[in-house]
């Protein structure tokens, strides 16, 4: 059965309607299509971890609300991302120095604000759960990053010199 929802899980993410080969400025649905993949990895990502972590009732009815805050947070952090990602679609054309450097910084930014919400929940989760199933929670978050950050690479094409 796990086998099962992961490659569920891995088969939605790779057939997301995400940016094409070559994002095109004036798709104006982008944000859109990224935010229902979003919506869909977000259920995905609770089916599976409802199958992973093997909670007691007791578990649950700590790790569900606290789990919810997570995602309400992450989801906050993930907007960051969404918007280097339709920036970058909308000046891909005509991209210049500036621009990169903006959307390099936020890519940073992003990074470093879902380092920060992990290690944040981190805390959290270890007073609510054994530590196996804390490990077991970020790994499944691990892996789901892994497929969605592949899954991103393989659909947004490398950034072109700006013109001379």
């Amino acid at each position: 059965m796990r086998r099962t929802l992961a490659t569920g899980v891995l088969l939605a993410l790779l057939a997301m309607p995400l940016a094409a080969q070559d994002p095109n400025p004036l798709d104006p649905s982008l944000r859109t299509q990224l935010n229902a993949a979003r919506g869909i990895v977000d259920k995905e990502r609770r089916i599976l971890l409802a199958s992973e972590l093997n909670l007691t009732r007791e578990e649950r009815d700590k790790f569900w609300p606290l789990f919810n805050e997570y995602a309400e947070d992450l989801r906050e952090v993930t907007d960051i991302r969404i918007d280097v990602i339709v920036r970058y679609a909308e000046n891909y054309r005509r991209m210049t120095n500036d621009i990169a450097k903006s959307l390099v910084n936020d890519r940073f930014r992003h990074e470093r604000e879902l380092l920060k919400l992990r290690e944040r929940y981190l805390k959290k989760m270890r007073r609510i759960l054994p530590e196996t199933k804390v490990a077991r929670f970020f790994q499944v978050e691990s892996k789901l990053a892994a497929a969605l950050n592949y899954n991103l690479a393989s659909r947004i094409p490398v950034i072109k010199d700006p013109p001379r």
